[in-house]
């Protein structure tokens, strides 16, 4: 699943995480970005789990490494995260995730000036909702991402 700009390392990462195989995606980042930009980052694991279980483990996860590199502005690499969590999440069924990763996608795509893209992904909100945009952002409306 190739999306956007983001580097080639960042789909291997998501693979990873997809694969539930957790302490090698964390391995991964920790190259690509260097380990102190990754020291607070800690994924759930997998083990054990089988079924629902491990697809809900396996869609946290994205949606961590989707809201870390939301939180470090690292736009593209967020982008393509936040569309991985999306398709698994629609893959699973499972709607935990997928408003806010959505916004926050559509987000990152004006982080980025590319507004054809935002205003694609946000044809999928609510207008009158609040959505969690990353602990160092907060929160928004579809109104705020608009303007």
């Amino acid at each position: 699943m190739s999306a956007d700009n983001s580097s080639p390392w960042v789909e291997a990462v998501l693979q990873l995480l997809l694969d539930a195989r957790e302490t090698e995606a964390l391995a991964e980042m920790r190259l690509a970005l260097g380990h102190s930009i990754t020291e607070a980052l800690r994924f759930h694991t997998s083990e054990g789990k089988v079924g629902e279980a491990r697809d809900r483990v396996r869609l946290g996860n994205l949606y961590i490494s989707s809201e870390f590199f939301l939180g470090d502005e690292l736009w593209d690499e967020a982008v393509t995260a936040f569309a991985w969590t999306i398709k698994l999440s629609e893959e699973i069924d499972d709607v935990y995730f997928i408003e806010s990763a959505r916004f926050s996608k559509a987000f990152c795509h004006k982080m980025l000036g590319q507004r054809d893209e935002m205003l694609k992904e946000t044809r999928t909100l609510s207008a009158d909702k609040t959505y969690f945009v990353g602990a160092s952002r907060g929160f928004g409306t579809l109104r705020d991402l608009l303007d």
